[in-house]
């Protein structure tokens, strides 16, 4: 299902605080349609990225509902608008949402792929925090994990206390979370399992603080297939580790959910299940260089003709 991608700002505690310190209103620029067509799943992110750089940009990535990937740049200083077109006629399905890394040069750098798709794609912008230039060629992920699940989701992060390093999560060819890293070129390494639940397709979420640890939310499976649980842990310096802090073990060996913090329910859903309400996102952010220097979070909402349209059922 395609919408209409509506974006606009939200008043922040920061905003708040700013108010009362300054004694003035800081005005929040009114919503305003993006894109006419768009949708995305919940599974492949950041689905938005706020940047403060050179510019005060916000990257917003989507699919169209003829299968166009697309990038839309918004400037909040200018008010302008650029959109980009990655790859057309792709498969149509929301599951194909591209992901956006803001890379520590300013390139930005967009991956995606199909629903069950036989290849994950990603291009780097030419010019720095700008796509209104162009990208360079498409290129491909040359690793997956055994099986015939192909690649789903793609989730980007890049660590700066590792040289920079990039770190690729997806649901790979054995239907389970997968994983690559590369040092920013376009040689990557084997790709692994980070989470294992043989027979079943746990869905993962990731955050990242950019410089050293990634966190990893996830469940078992889906829930109209098995009784789900949500379980976390996070990575720092080759390790997987417990919320407590406990090692689990070197993050090239892949993890089952009982080695990883859960949580004290568990539920199984009914038959019929799996619509939400659609807006959705935290945008992804990589703050400017100035010491406390922090952006202003943004929503970039997907509504089908009207309020809280009904979200797809992920597969």
């Amino acid at each position: 299902m395609a919408g209409t991608v509506y974006f606009g700002s939200t008043r922040t505690a920061d905003q708040a605080v700013a108010e009362s310190v300054t004694g003035t209103s800081l005005a929040v620029p009114p919503s305003f349609t993006l894109a006419p067509s768009g949708a995305w799943c919940w599974f492949g992110d950041p689905r938005a990225v706020h940047n403060r750089g050179l510019h005060r940009r916000t990257f917003v990535g989507y699919i169209t509902s003829v299968g166009d990937i697309r990038v839309t740049q918004y400037d909040h200083d200018t008010g302008q608008t650029v959109t980009s077109t990655l790859m057309t006629r792709f498969q149509v399905d929301d599951h194909n949402n591209p992901s956006i890394l803001i890379r520590h040069d300013g390139r930005v750098v967009v991956f995606w792929s199909g629903h069950l798709g036989p290849t994950m794609y990603y291009r780097r912008s030419v010019a720095v925090e700008d796509i209104s230039a162009g990208w360079e060629s498409v290129k491909s992920l040359p690793t997956n994990t055994p099986g015939n699940s192909g690649y789903t989701y793609s989730n980007p992060v890049e660590l700066s206390s590792e040289q920079n390093r990039l770190y690729l999560f997806w649901r790979g060819g054995n239907f389970n979370p997968s994983w690559s890293t590369t040092n920013g070129s376009d040689v990557w390494t084997t790709a692994r399992t980070l989470v294992t639940v043989p027979g079943q397709r746990p869905y993962l979420k990731v955050a990242s603080n950019d410089v050293d640890t990634i966190h990893f939310a996830f469940t078992d499976g889906h829930p109209r297939n098995v009784q789900t649980s949500i379980y976390h842990m996070y990575y720092r310096a080759g390790s997987l580790y417990r919320s407590d802090g406990t090692r689990i073990g070197p993050v090239t060996t892949a993890v089952t959910p009982a080695q990883a913090t859960g949580s004290t329910t568990a539920t199984r859903a009914p038959a019929r299940h799996g619509y939400t309400t659609s807006p959705s996102t935290a945008a992804g952010d990589r703050s400017s260089p100035s010491p406390g220097s922090r952006p202003t979070p943004t929503t970039a909402t997907t509504t089908a003709g009207g309020p809280a349209a009904p979200g797809r059922r992920a597969s």
